[in-house]
């Protein structure tokens, strides 16, 4: 697979993945492909953005204990 398969996105470009679901949610809204009242429109933006908040810290943060070269950690 190449550096931009499905699979690779996802896990290298979380943030890439975050800012596409957001825009196509607020450009269905634009287009009034989705009929929502401004008070769900914020509920949702506001879910979307701890969601996809929390996807992209889960997916860049590191999961091994960082070396210091002292021998320590």
């Amino acid at each position: 697979m190449g550096i931009y398969s499905p699979k690779a996105i996802f896990e290298k470009e979380p943030v890439i993945v975050a800012g596409a679901l957001r825009s196509v949610l607020f450009v269905a809204v634009l287009l009034s492909l989705l009929t929502l009242s401004v008070e769900q429109l914020a509920a949702i933006a506001l879910a979307l953005e701890l969601v996809l908040g929390l996807f992209a810290r889960g997916k860049s943060m590191p999961t091994s204990k960082v070396s210091t070269g002292s021998g320590e950690g």
